[in-house]
């Protein structure tokens, strides 16, 4: 639903992971040690503004004064990105209706915003995203607000306790405005 504060909540998920580097067992980090790689995030969503939602909520948690220890590093150029204490690394990054800026990349936690804006949804999740995170087992959040039967909308349909051939392994949830205590009823 709309306003329901999934960009404030992916934000702080985001943080959370990036701190704890969520997702490493002992031999994918072993492995990680070995090549000098570090834990990396991404939020990303069909165009750069749109992914800078959640990296505005992830720097206003990080400026607060009780957290800027957290932090050891923002860049701007060429994409926001935010260097942990840890050495994990949070960016952003556009789809851009194919997905060819994620190209070339390892990650461990990638949270799509209006992923249900995504033209071609299934192409990017399949043969881009979900590579990305292959290597490390990593982990792929959407946060979004639905847009009708399109391919985002029947696979998060399939995702639901009860959906006829459903989905193994994704959680889905979902509110109305009605339900959303934040907007006036």
């Amino acid at each position: 639903g709309n306003q329901f504060g999934k960009s404030f909540g992916a934000g702080m998920k985001t943080c959370f992971m990036s701190a704890y580097q969520k997702g490493w067992s002992a031999e994918i980090r072993a492995d990680a040690e070995r090549g000098r790689e570090n834990w990396s995030a991404m939020t990303i969503a069909p165009i750069y503004d749109q992914s800078l939602h959640v990296m505005n909520k992830i720097r206003a948690f990080l400026q607060a004064r009780r957290a800027q220890w957290l932090v050891q590093e923002v860049r701007e150029s060429p994409h926001l990105t935010i260097t942990m204490f840890n050495g994990a690394t949070i960016q952003a990054c556009s789809t851009d209706g194919t997905g060819s800026k994620l190209l070339g990349t390892t990650l461990d936690y990638v949270n799509w915003d209006e992923a249900a804006q995504e033209a071609k949804f299934n192409e990017i999740r399949e043969n881009v995203v979900k590579m990305r995170l292959v290597k490390r087992v990593g982990m792929l959040d959407y946060t979004t607000t639905g847009r009708g039967r399109n391919e985002y909308g029947l696979y998060f349909l399939s995702g639901l306790p009860g959906a006829p051939n459903r989905t193994p392994g994704l959680y889905c949830q979902a509110g109305t405005s009605y339900d959303n205590p934040y907007l006036p009823k």
